[in-house]
């Protein structure tokens, strides 16, 4: 991080044991921190990222689990 408290970049993204054993559960978990990961590491660069990081956890929340439910939804719909 710099001095002022924003990312340089993202060296990994740590997963820890799940609640439950199964592949959706797994996947939502993945897709969940990719899109975080990905709001921090664009919201210098980015004015819709921007706002998403200086959003309240909800609302940032709640454009993270529509972007996963689209995800679910376009899979879905392709079998």
């Amino acid at each position: 991080m710099y001095p002022w408290g924003r990312f340089k970049r993202i060296k990994a993204i740590e997963i820890g044991k799940q609640d439950r054993p199964d592949r959706k559960f797994l996947v939502d978990t993945l897709l969940h921190e990719y899109l975080e990961a990905e709001i921090f590491a664009k919201q210098d660069t980015d004015g819709f990222y921007e706002t998403l990081s200086n959003a309240s956890e909800y609302e940032r929340h709640r454009w993270i689990n529509s972007k996963i439910a689209q995800f679910f939804d376009e899979m879905e719909g392709s079998k």
